[in-house]
Protein backbone atom coordinates (compact mmCIF):
# COMPACT_ATOMS: atom_id res chain seq x y z
CA UNK A 1 0.00 0.00 0.00
CA UNK A 2 2.59 2.38 0.67
CA UNK A 3 4.95 1.86 -2.55
CA UNK A 4 1.53 2.61 -4.41
CA UNK A 5 1.46 6.33 -2.81
CA UNK A 6 5.18 6.93 -3.64
CA UNK A 7 4.67 5.64 -7.32
CA UNK A 8 1.66 7.69 -7.62
CA UNK A 9 3.70 10.91 -6.55
CA UNK A 10 7.01 9.67 -8.90
CA UNK A 11 4.08 9.63 -11.41
CA UNK A 12 3.00 13.62 -11.18
CA UNK A 13 3.94 15.83 -14.13
CA UNK A 14 5.62 18.94 -12.54
CA UNK A 15 5.06 21.92 -15.10
CA UNK A 16 5.81 25.72 -15.43
CA UNK A 17 3.11 28.35 -15.76
CA UNK A 18 3.77 31.32 -17.25
CA UNK A 19 2.10 34.97 -15.24
CA UNK A 20 -0.42 36.62 -17.52
CA UNK A 21 -0.68 40.39 -17.28
CA UNK A 22 -3.24 43.03 -16.84
CA UNK A 23 -1.41 46.34 -18.32
CA UNK A 24 0.18 48.99 -16.59
CA UNK A 25 -0.27 51.91 -13.51
CA UNK A 26 1.07 54.63 -12.99
CA UNK A 27 0.75 56.38 -10.18
CA UNK A 28 1.72 59.56 -8.79
CA UNK A 29 3.16 59.61 -5.61
CA UNK A 30 2.90 63.54 -5.28
CA UNK A 31 -0.46 65.25 -3.13
CA UNK A 32 -2.43 67.85 -5.25
CA UNK A 33 -2.39 66.48 -8.27
CA UNK A 34 -2.41 63.43 -10.77
CA UNK A 35 -1.17 64.25 -14.15
CA UNK A 36 2.48 63.79 -13.34
CA UNK A 37 4.63 67.26 -13.57
CA UNK A 38 8.21 68.11 -12.68
CA UNK A 39 9.79 66.84 -9.76
CA UNK A 40 6.64 63.93 -9.35
CA UNK A 41 7.95 60.26 -7.97
CA UNK A 42 5.82 57.87 -9.80
CA UNK A 43 5.40 53.91 -9.37
CA UNK A 44 4.68 52.34 -12.93
CA UNK A 45 3.65 48.40 -12.71
CA UNK A 46 3.53 46.16 -14.84
CA UNK A 47 0.15 44.15 -13.12
CA UNK A 48 0.30 40.56 -13.08
CA UNK A 49 -3.05 38.57 -13.92
CA UNK A 50 -2.06 35.55 -12.81
CA UNK A 51 1.13 34.48 -10.91
CA UNK A 52 3.49 31.86 -12.72
CA UNK A 53 5.38 29.34 -10.57
CA UNK A 54 8.35 27.17 -10.84
CA UNK A 55 9.96 30.26 -12.58
CA UNK A 56 13.87 30.47 -11.81
CA UNK A 57 15.79 33.37 -12.40
CA UNK A 58 13.84 36.32 -13.69
CA UNK A 59 15.25 39.67 -15.51
CA UNK A 60 12.75 42.94 -15.24
CA UNK A 61 14.46 45.46 -17.98
CA UNK A 62 12.59 49.16 -17.96
CA UNK A 63 12.87 52.08 -20.49
CA UNK A 64 11.81 55.53 -20.49
CA UNK A 65 11.94 57.68 -23.34
CA UNK A 66 10.52 61.13 -24.48
CA UNK A 67 8.81 62.07 -27.37
CA UNK A 68 11.73 62.67 -29.33
CA UNK A 69 13.03 59.06 -28.72
CA UNK A 70 15.46 60.17 -26.38
CA UNK A 71 16.76 57.77 -23.15
CA UNK A 72 15.27 59.17 -19.90
CA UNK A 73 16.10 56.30 -17.78
CA UNK A 74 16.48 52.27 -17.95
CA UNK A 75 17.03 49.88 -15.24
CA UNK A 76 17.42 46.20 -15.33
CA UNK A 77 17.02 43.84 -12.34
CA UNK A 78 17.51 40.01 -11.57
CA UNK A 79 15.97 38.21 -9.20
CA UNK A 80 14.20 34.39 -8.55
CA UNK A 81 10.22 34.63 -9.38
CA UNK A 82 9.90 31.84 -7.01
CA UNK A 83 11.23 34.16 -3.69
CA UNK A 84 9.84 37.60 -5.63
CA UNK A 85 6.31 36.99 -7.03
CA UNK A 86 5.30 40.43 -7.06
CA UNK A 87 4.26 42.64 -9.62
CA UNK A 88 7.67 44.19 -11.49
CA UNK A 89 7.87 47.68 -10.51
CA UNK A 90 9.96 50.72 -11.05
CA UNK A 91 10.05 54.45 -10.00
CA UNK A 92 10.67 57.54 -11.88
CA UNK A 93 11.43 60.75 -10.83
CA UNK A 94 10.30 63.36 -13.53
CA UNK A 95 13.28 65.80 -14.37
CA UNK A 96 12.57 69.42 -15.04
CA UNK A 97 13.50 68.67 -18.39
CA UNK A 98 10.61 66.44 -19.65
CA UNK A 99 7.48 67.70 -21.16
CA UNK A 100 5.41 66.02 -23.03
CA UNK A 101 4.54 61.95 -23.72
CA UNK A 102 6.96 60.04 -22.02
CA UNK A 103 6.51 55.99 -23.54
CA UNK A 104 7.49 53.45 -20.90
CA UNK A 105 9.10 49.93 -22.01
CA UNK A 106 8.92 46.88 -20.29
CA UNK A 107 10.58 43.84 -20.88
CA UNK A 108 10.68 40.25 -18.45
CA UNK A 109 12.52 37.25 -19.51
CA UNK A 110 11.89 34.27 -17.63
CA UNK A 111 13.62 31.17 -16.99
CA UNK A 112 11.33 28.13 -16.32
CA UNK A 113 12.22 25.27 -14.12
CA UNK A 114 9.82 22.77 -15.57
CA UNK A 115 8.21 21.91 -19.27
CA UNK A 116 5.87 24.80 -19.66
CA UNK A 117 2.18 23.51 -19.69
CA UNK A 118 -0.90 24.91 -21.72
CA UNK A 119 0.55 28.32 -22.44
CA UNK A 120 -0.76 30.43 -25.04
CA UNK A 121 0.91 33.72 -26.16
CA UNK A 122 -1.70 36.62 -25.14
CA UNK A 123 -1.89 40.66 -24.90
CA UNK A 124 -3.27 42.06 -21.81
CA UNK A 125 -6.60 44.19 -22.68
CA UNK A 126 -7.81 45.41 -19.74
CA UNK A 127 -9.74 48.21 -20.14
CA UNK A 128 -8.76 49.24 -15.90
CA UNK A 129 -5.23 49.74 -16.88
CA UNK A 130 -2.93 51.22 -19.44
CA UNK A 131 -1.25 50.07 -22.44
CA UNK A 132 -0.37 46.52 -23.48
CA UNK A 133 1.54 43.77 -22.56
CA UNK A 134 2.45 40.77 -24.36
CA UNK A 135 3.78 37.13 -23.71
CA UNK A 136 5.36 34.60 -25.35
CA UNK A 137 7.34 31.38 -24.33
CA UNK A 138 8.93 28.50 -25.43
CA UNK A 139 9.60 25.20 -23.66
CA UNK A 140 11.82 26.43 -20.56
CA UNK A 141 12.13 30.53 -21.43
CA UNK A 142 9.18 32.79 -21.52
CA UNK A 143 9.06 36.64 -22.21
CA UNK A 144 6.94 39.62 -21.76
CA UNK A 145 7.04 42.82 -23.35
CA UNK A 146 5.31 45.59 -23.23
CA UNK A 147 4.89 49.55 -23.56
CA UNK A 148 2.32 52.37 -22.10
CA UNK A 149 2.30 56.47 -22.42
CA UNK A 150 1.73 59.21 -20.22
CA UNK A 151 1.99 63.02 -20.43
CA UNK A 152 3.74 65.14 -18.63
CA UNK A 153 2.86 68.91 -17.54
CA UNK A 154 5.07 71.29 -16.71
CA UNK A 155 4.97 72.35 -13.48
CA UNK A 156 3.21 75.77 -12.51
Amino acid sequence: MVACLFMACDNEKVVTHMPTFRGFSVVNGSAGHSQPQHGDILTITAVQKTQGNRINTTVYSWKLTDSNNKELYSISKSLVYGVDASDPKVLYQVPDSVVGTVTVTFEAEYHFSADLDGFSPAISNDPEYVGSIRTSASSLLGRASGTCTFNVLPKY
